[in-house]
């Protein structure tokens, strides 16, 4: 599959009414293309509230699921940009990881990756290990910060030294890459109030797919144009 691109994946509605028991969610596999013989998501589970994760968090070992895709994002290749600045919330680091993958995977690229991954508390980071050996490995061209909307009392909040609080426009300017043109490019994910402030919402006009939006908030101050920034 194209990276970065995502899947459908059907389930089954948890209340239906109008006799249609089936809808379908976006998925990012965060294996990479040249794993043969099976396919790892990230699905978080929502007990008593999630369809479709709830439906898969459910199968059995030995079950099928229906896989739609791939449908492509944005198309990322080798030296595409000079640099990448990634703003993750919660499970958009999905996306943000196959990024960061597909780019460290390859020999001849030189992109420098910097991730803002960002969860409501340290006890909530997941992946942190994966992530962690991929910066091992990556001879300085990944660097990852963490950012948490507040730390729990105890362990964590005498062991913190991650970033906390919302992402401001201080903390891009400080650990992402500076606007310069098409030469950088930020990927955002997560949830609508982080869109709203970093770079305004996307737009889901009816019969037609997903739009990029108007460039708005924290980048567009910070000199990023429409064409530096995307929003998964």
């Amino acid at each position: 599959m194209t990276t970065a691109g995502m899947l459908l994946v059907e389930g089954t509605k948890r209340d239906s009414n109008d006799g249609d028991d089936k809808i379908a969610r976006p998925y990012t596999p965060v294996s990479r293309n040249d794993t043969l013989g099976k396919l790892e998501l990230v699905v978080k589970d929502y007990p008593g509230v999630g369809n479709v994760s709830t439906h898969i968090c459910k199968a059995a070992v030995g079950s099928t699921l229906a896989v739609k895709g791939c449908f492509t994002k944005i198309a990322v290749t080798p030296n595409k940009w000079k640099k990448v600045g990634l703003i993750a919330g919660g499970s958009g680091l999905t996306p943000c990881l196959q990024v960061a993958e597909e780019l460290l995977s390859d020999g001849e690229d030189n992109t420098e990756i910097t991730l803002i991954f960002c969860n409501q508390c340290p006890e909530a980071i997941f992946l942190k290990d994966h992530i962690d050996a991929l910066v091992a490995r990556s001879n300085g061209r990944f660097k990852v910060h963490y950012c948490v909307d507040k730390v729990s009392t105890g362990f964590f909040s005498d062991a913190w030294n991650g970033l906390t609080g919302y992402v401001t426009k201080e903390m891009v300017a400080e650990y992402l890459p500076a606007a310069d043109g098409v030469n950088n490019m930020i990927m955002v994910c997560g949830p609508p109030p982080m869109y709203k402030a970093l770079c305004g919402p996307k737009e889901f006009p009816k019969g037609k797919p997903p739009a990029q939006g108007e460039l708005t908030g924290i980048l567009k101050d910070l000199g990023f144009t429409s064409d530096a920034v995307f929003k998964f």
